[in-house]
């Protein structure tokens, strides 16, 4: 009967632990890894108007006459939104001086009146939907209504826009 030495058996067990290492180290290497990552991120709320055209020529308007236009703004919202409009009474005539009119200027609002545009903003639209990308063009209507007591001339003044996101 033969003996195997203790030698011999710690090279047989050396040789088979050092073949599954490496059987095990091939099969991990070889297959596809994965890990899952959380992402965090926030999107902010955003509110675009632009204007369609940057200036508006009322035709002329004789006193106790009304002459209509519409103005279109494009808005674009990823919540809901309103839209105001606001202006003054005071206007720079022919020769750059400030003065008051008498001739009003009026937006259509969204409860279906003509509004005097004032110091106060006008409410137009309200509790809007969002928009898509492309946005969405809105039509304004605004009249003129020529007073007596304002001098013939040409006048100038603003009309301030203001889309107001509703978060």
């Amino acid at each position: 009967m033969k003996f195997v030495s203790i030698h011999h058996l710690f090279r047989v067990f050396l040789l088979f632990g050092l073949i599954s290492v490496v059987l095990s180290l091939v099969c991990v290497c070889n297959g596809a890894s994965a890990e899952t990552m959380l992402v965090s991120f926030a999107v902010e709320p955003c509110a675009i108007l632009d204007l369609t055209v940057s200036n508006l020529v009322f035709p002329p308007v004789y006193p106790g006459e009304v002459v209509d236009e519409v103005v279109q703004v494009l808005v674009k919202s990823n919540v809901m939104w309103e839209l105001r409009v606001k202006g003054s009474q005071s206007a720079e005539n022919q020769d750059g001086t400030v003065v008051t009119v008498a001739s009003k200027i009026q937006v259509y609002d969204y409860l279906g009146y003509w509004e005097n545009i004032s110091d106060v903003l006008a409410r137009v639209m309200v509790n809007q939907a969002p928009t898509d990308s492309d946005g969405l063009i809105i039509d304004i209507p605004l009249r003129l209504q020529g007073d007596f007591s304002d001098p013939p001339g040409t006048y100038l003044t603003e009309i301030e826009f203001t889309l107001v996101p509703q978060i």
